[in-house]
This record gives structure tokens, C-alpha cells and sequence, in this order.
């Protein structure tokens, strides 16, 4: 049911961390118009094409944007758009004059996209989520500003670019009203500098992914060509997987196949991997097919390495798997912790394979499943939007 809005319209205006199409909270923005129904229109700000990079880098969606106002209607209260800037943001971060000149840019494509949406005298959220996209905080006016963080973006990089984010983020934080955090601990750190600082776990499609434990339903077509048992990862490959451990699996377990489904976006990882026969790279698959793919698995792992990184990360996939009553495995990451119940947390490489072994030898009962997707289901989206908008909006 949408949330009660006292009669109010507002235009929510989101800046986005990576392209709509394989955006990994796309599902989020999409969930969350649904939920609040047309009291609220969407204005997704996607990631901008520039005149230097994106000719080199995305020649086709460049074309595309210089053919086209960069408007898309995506439902009847979300829009996605596209804007045109000088430089690339990432570039001009080091180039204050540039940073003016993409602001000005783009503070004048907004406007106009906001009055062609029809939104210009509405009350106006705007949702930030990265610091280094701090600049585009106040191109518009706004009432509400919001940061939604669900990374601890400062240990990602090193020396002084690690510097400079913290610092911009201490900024960001001062900056906006409130401030959401997906795990516990980013909330201890974030709230030292913006005391409206609130924990809300990630969520998930808990109605679409349930559908995994239909009988009868289809496993996704290229994992019936893979010998199982299969264990298997849903997500991005990216530098937080523990390649040592998938070595120290694939190496010890030549009969179990180690599936990894998502885009490579450290292709290290798989040039780490390739020597082993048993490990399979099947590449990013749009979310509807997640039900398909979960139903494939024989048991699913989070294998993450430990570092202060990932202990500041709620792991969405964690919610996915239990939702689709997967049996899971993981390192042992801290928020993983909140459902130890129904996830076997390994500390070593050694517990991560014997955990696994448990799993294939004695596999949980389908009532077991049943009470794991409970909790998941008590995580949906749709209670963390409540939750956010009622904080947001005081109620």
C-alpha cells in the first residue's frame, strides 16, 4: 500500500552511481515508484555522456544521447534521464572550473527536463549516493536531501584519493537531512558527522525470488549444461571475492563446479580462475532470471575476503539467497551474523569447504527453507521504503 503523503506531491531526483540498465539498485528505484504510487515521480539521473570519454568508451550510447533529448519513461512516475556534460565527472573532481562548468551544464538540462515532466512546483527530495557526488547535491533546489550509503567508499581506493573521499563524504554528510546506511557499523561511522543517521538492511524481491522454490519451475537453460553439485555466486566480480579460497575449493573439489554468475568488473579474478576446469564464468543475467538461476544452485556462497571494506557491507545477495531458500556459505562477514540461524559462517578456508560438504550430504528440510524465507520476506523492499519515507518525511 503507498505510503500516506498528506496529500503532498514530490519529484524525487536521483543521481546514480552507474549505468540504468546493469545498475545494481535499479530493481530498488523501480520497487520503490510502484510503492508510493503517482504522489511521487522519479526523475533517475543516469550516468552522463561527456564529449572526451564516452566517444572512446560508449561510442553507441554517445550516438544515441546526441540524436535525443535523454528522456526516457520507464513507468508513468519514473523517468530516466541522461544528461550531457563537458567532462567527465571522475576527471573534473581534480578541475574545480570543470566541476562549475558540467554544475551549470547541467543545472540548465534539469530545469527544463523537470518542467517537460510537469514536476517544476512540487516539493522535491533529492537522493545522493556516492561522495563523489557531492557536487550535484544542490544544482536544484531541493526540501529534502538525502544520502543513501551502503559502502564505506574511502577504503576502496588508497593514500591520498582515500583522503580525498573521506573528505568529501564528511562533506556530503554535513550537507544533506538525512542519511540512510545499509549495515550497523557504517552507521556508527557515518553518524559521527550527521547524527540523522539511520540503519536499514538492503532488501530484496522477495515475491519474485520465492518463485525459485516452485515445483516444477525451469533452471536457467546453460546451468543443466553444468555437471553438479553446483556451487554458485550471484553477483558482480569484483575485487571483494576471496580468489585464494575459490582456488583452494576449485583445487581440493574437482568435482564440484564452481559457478560464478554476474559482470566481471575486476578481470583479474578470472584470469586467477581460468586453470581451473571446474570453475564456470556465465556472465551477467537480467534479475527476472534470478529465480531460475537460485534454483540451479546446490548450495549458494558469499565469498568474500575479509577486510575493513566488507566489514562496513550488508550483501544484497545475502537477502536474494535466502529468499529463494538457498543453502548458503559464508565468510564470516558481520552482518552476515544477523542470520546465522540459516547461514553456515566459515572463518576459514577450511570451514568454507566443510560447511559446503554438510550442506551436500545433508541438505536442509523444506520446512528449514520455509522459515528462511520467512525472515527474508520480513525484508522486503516495500518495508524498507515505509520505513525510509516515514523517516524522511517525519511521520
Amino acid at each position: 500500500m503507498p505510503i500516506n503523503l498528506s496529500g503532498e506531491k514530490f519529484l524525487f531526483i536521483a543521481y546514480i552511481t552507474g549505468e540504468w540498465q546493469t545498475y545494481h539498485r535499479r530493481v530498488m528505484f523501480e520497487k520503490m515508484a510502484k510503492f508510493t504510487g503517482e504522489k511521487i515521480t522519479f526523475l533517475i539521473i543516469n550516468r552522463p555522456v561527456d564529449f572526451i570519454i564516452s566517444p572512446l568508451r560508449h561510442y553507441d550510447k554517445w550516438i544515441d544521447r546526441l540524436e535525443c533529448n535523454g528522456l526516457d519513461k520507464i513507468f508513468s512516475n519514473l523517468y530516466l534521464y541522461t544528461p550531457k556534460i563537458y567532462l567527465h565527472d571522475q576527471i573534473a573532481l581534480r578541475l574545480r572550473p570543470a566541476v562549475v562548468l558540467n554544475g551549470k551544464t547541467l543545472k540548465k538540462q534539469l530545469s527544463y527536463i523537470i518542467k517537460q515532466i510537469n514536476c517544476e512546483n512540487r516539493k522535491r527530495i533529492v537522493w545522493n549516493m556516492h561522495p563523489d557526488m557531492i557536487d550535484y547535491l544542490d544544482i536544484i533546489s531541493s526540501d529534502i536531501k538525502v544520502y543513501d550509503c551502503y559502502d564505506e567508499y574511502c577504503y576502496s581506493v588508497e593514500g591520498k584519493a582515500r583522503e580525498a573521499v573521506f573528505e568529501r563524504e564528511k562533506k556530503l554528510l554535513k550537507s544533506v537531512d538525512i542519511t540512510f546506511t545499509t549495515s550497523e557499523q557504517l552507521r556508527k561511522n557515518k553518524s559521527l558527522f550527521q547524527p540523522n543517521t539511520h540503519y536499514i538492511q538492503n532488501a530484496t524481491d522477495y515475491e519474485l525470488l520465492n518463485r525459485a522454490m516452485i515445483p516444477g519451475i525451469e533452471t536457467l537453460p546453460q546451468l543443466k549444461k553444468i555437471k553438479r553439485p553446483i556451487i554458485g555466486y550471484l553477483g558482480a566480480i569484483k575485487n571483494v571475492i576471496d580468489c585464494g579460497l575459490l582456488s583452494y575449493i576449485a583445487s581440493k573439489n574437482p568435482y564440484w563446479s564452481i559457478v560464478l554468475i554476474g559482470p566481471i568488473q575486476d578481470k583479474s579474478i578470472r584470469k586467477k580462475l581460468k586453470q581451473f576446469s571446474n570453475v564456470y564464468f556465465e556472465g551477467q543475467q537480467e534479475y527476472k532470471n534470478f529465480p531460475n538461476i537460485l534454483k540451479g544452485f546446490d548450495v549458494a556462497m558469499i565469498p568474500f575476503i575479509i577486510n575493513d571494506y566488507t566489514k562496513n557491507i550488508n550483501p544484497n545477495k545475502m537477502h536474494e539467497y535466502m529468499s529463494a531458500g538457498c543453502q548458503i556459505v559464508s565468510t564470516s562477514l558481520p552482518e552476515v551474523y544477523n542470520y546465522k540461524e540459516f547461514i553456515k559462517i566459515a572463518s576459514t578456508k577450511e570451514e568454507f569447504e566443510l560447511f559446503i560438504n554438510e550442506y551436500l550430504k545433508n541438505p536442509i528440510s523444506y520446512e528449514q527453507r520455509k522459515l528462511q524465507m520467512q525472515a527474508a520476506g520480513k525484508n522486503s523492499w516495500n518495508s524498507r521504503f515505509e520505513n525510509m519515507f516515514s523517516l524522511m518525511l517525519g511521520q
